[in-house]
């Protein structure tokens, strides 16, 4: 063991020996998922032969099972193998970048509460205006549309997970029907009801393409995309497809979406700009989950109606500067 939350250094009072405790600063950093050490170190758990950063978010483990080292490198050579939630090799160096993942973890950890820009400005010690550009310019979106995006990912899990709507939306995050309501639609692509029971005989279309991410699939109900989702083939993507909607009514239909396809990839910057960020279930660019082979990718678009028989053509979800103020 590298170093000991508590450190026993005999010391002699009136001829008995006592015990001096000392805290340790890094399996503290551990306990607080300190998003600000990452970097500095990561911790080992001996139980599990995985590696970690210190704001993982997996459950934290027994004191005697973890060994600090200083690079990821030296938690390799002593046999411990990285860990695929937060990617400690992910790490870049770049200070810019230290920050915003650490606002992303940030966010992540408080869904459930009022994050504010301001509330954000004072945790991380930027101005409203500075954070939000720099969170922009790496990702592509702004906290608003990350904190959006973690909250409605978490919703579909917990809708797929069997649970009951209400409670999806309070384990996600969201603090009333009306905020989750008026981004169902363009989110889902359908009531949040429907997709809980497998999208039952809803009409989705579907086109497959060439993406820098690899093959994408764009699919879309009449209410708009339902599911974008990346892999190495199209018979992945179908199967994906075929998993997140089993019971609906699927048709591929290139020629309509292929639009709506180049759009969406033109709306990929954020993810090619972010791509040194770990790319994990609870670190990535806007609306990403890996799942198995492929990845999905639901980007927040809505949709905007055109003439019978056309594609749907997508535009992005607002994204200006905001009052320092308001809600994320």
């Amino acid at each position: 063991m590298n170093s000991a939350i508590l450190s026993s250094e005999l010391e002699t009072l009136g001829g008995k020996q006592m015990p001096h405790i000392v805290e340790d600063p890094q399996w503290q950093a551990v306990l607080a998922r300190d998003a600000t050490s990452d970097g500095k170190f990561v911790f080992a758990v001996s139980s599990t032969g995985v590696y970690c950063l210190p704001s993982c978010p997996s459950k934290r483990p027994r004191r005697e099972n973890v060994t600090f080292f200083r690079q990821p490198q030296e938690a390799e050579k002593a046999g411990f193998r990285e860990c695929l939630r937060c990617r400690p090799k992910a790490v870049s160096g770049n200070p810019r970048q230290e920050v915003i993942k650490a606002v992303c973890r940030y966010i992540e950890q408080h869904l459930d509460e009022p994050i504010t820009l301001a509330r954000l400005s004072a945790e991380f010690r930027q101005s409203p205006f500075h954070l939000q550009r720099t969170f922009k310019a790496v990702l592509g979106i702004t906290p608003k549309e990350y904190a959006n995006s973690c909250r409605m990912r978490g919703f579909r899990q917990n809708l797929k997970a069997g649970h009951s709507v209400t409670r999806a939306m309070h384990d996600a995050g969201y603090s009333s029907t009306s905020r989750l309501y008026s981004r169902t639609a363009s989110e889902l692509g359908m009531e949040p009801a429907k997709y809980r029971r497998g999208a039952i005989a809803a009409p989705i279309r579907y086109t497959c393409a060439d993406s820098p991410l690899g093959r994408i699939l764009v699919a879309a109900t009449d209410k708009g995309i339902c599911s974008i989702q990346f892999a190495e083939s199209d018979e992945e993507l179908e199967q994906g497809l075929k998993q997140e909607f089993p019971f609906a009514v699927r048709r591929r239909d290139d020629s309509a979406l292929s639009e709506l396809a180049q759009k969406v990839m033109r709306q990929m910057k954020g993810l090619e700009r972010a791509s040194a960020l770990p790319r994990n279930r609870h670190s990535l660019p806007p609306r990403c989950t890996v799942r198995r082979g492929s990845r999905r990718l639901s980007l927040g678009h809505r949709t905007q109606e055109g003439p019978p028989g056309n594609g749907r053509s997508v535009s992005p979800v607002n994204s200006g500067y905001q009052n320092p103020g308001c809600v994320v």
